[in-house]
This record gives C-alpha cells, structure tokens and sequence, in this order.
C-alpha cells in the first residue's frame, strides 16, 4: 500500500498474523526500494514468532536520487514517527504494542523517533554508525537493545556512546567476531534471536512468550 506522505507517497509492506501479539516497524536504511534477503528473513522469522511487521523505505524515489536524503537523520526520524503514529491508527494494531527494528542510519533515526514519541514500546538498534544529538538522549524512554559487530569499530564506538547515555531499560549485544554486516549466517541468526527474544519481552503481554525462533 501507498501512505500519502511526501510525493508520490511511501511503498509500505504490511504483515499481520491473525495471533499476532505485537507489530515490529523495521527501520533501515533508504538507499533501496525493496527488501534484502537479509530483510525478508528477518520479517519471516517475526512473523513465525507472532509478530506483525511492517517495511517502508522512508523516502520516495525522487528523495533517493538526493544521496544526502539518505543520511538526513531529522528527515528520516519524522518518517518513521509518521509511520508509526499511522500504524498506531490502523485495525491490525488495536491491542497490540508497536516496535522498532532498525539499522544503519536508521538506528539514528529510531533513537530520535523515540526521544519524541511515546507510543514506541520497544527498540532494537543493529550496526547503527551515526549518533543522535545527545540532548536527544534522556527523553527515551522505551527498552533498548543495541547489537554491534565485534570488528565493526565505528558501530560498536557508537552503540557504546548511546548505550552510555540511554536513561531506560537497555542491553549492548555483541557479537563476536562479526564485522558492520554481519552478514555470515550465524551472526545473521544470532541477531534475529536476539531481537525476537527483546520484542517477546517488550511487546507481547505477560504468559505468552513462547518463541518458535
């Protein structure tokens, strides 16, 4: 579906079980139109462990011809509070908490999102090399986890500073011998379970936490 937001409006892909116990809003970057395989799996795996998700790229594709719209933190933040105030408005949300699942530079811009609004019930930040202003910081509120790679220096610098300075409940994973992409099969599936079991902590309500992973 289309959300009328900028021009022509933001591609947004929406998956909700019917035993879905949260929705997870996946916050990457916005140098591409559609899902990695990285991506897809990711969605997969929460939704097999009764997560609704929901993908969008943050900017149109005339917004993504400006390569500065990629690291627009500001711009990409108002996105994805425009996004998830949309999602917290729609049927397949009633009753259920809403996540964030981000990455790159869109780690920034869910920290951001959340120092302003409070319907985000949880964060999972992976690999994110930008920081947000640190006047930012005290005004989260959520439970954040934070995944770093254990080669990827400037990530991992990163995550530490905002992991410094997070006033909520918080967690810094890293995983081991893993560089920025972690994109070796076991770190890939060592950071599903990881924000699996984040979101089944934060999102889904109490006794029913069970996780098919």
């Amino acid at each position: 579906m289309t959300l009328p937001i900028g021009a022509p409006g933001l591609d947004v892909h929406l998956a909700v079980p019917a035993d879905a116990q949260g929705i997870v809003i996946f916050s990457f970057g916005a140098g591409t139109h559609n899902m990695d395989e990285y991506q897809h799996e990711e969605t997969q795996r929460m939704q097999r462990n009764g997560f609704g998700t929901l993908v969008f790229n943050p900017l149109t594709e005339a917004e993504r011809s400006d390569f500065a719209n990629r690291f627009d933190i500001q711009l990409l933040a108002d996105r994805l509070v425009t996004v998830t105030k949309w999602m917290t408005r729609h049927k397949a949300a009633k009753g259920r908490r809403i996540g964030i699942f981000s990455a790159g530079a869109g780690t920034a811009a869910a920290l951001v999102a959340a120092s302003s609004f409070n319907k985000i019930a949880a964060l999972v930040c992976r690999n994110g090399k930008l920081k947000p202003h640190e006047s930012d910081m005290p005004r989260i509120q959520c439970p954040t986890l934070l995944i770093a790679g254990e080669l990827d220096d400037i990530s991992l610098e990163a995550q530490q500073w905002v992991f410094d300075r997070l006033p909520c409940p918080k967690k810094l994973h890293i995983v081991a011998g893993a560089g920025h992409h972690c994109n070796q099969p076991d770190k890939m599936d060592e950071i599903i379970t990881e924000a699996i079991q984040w979101f089944a902590t934060y999102l889904k309500p109490p006794g029913k936490r069970k996780q098919r992973m």
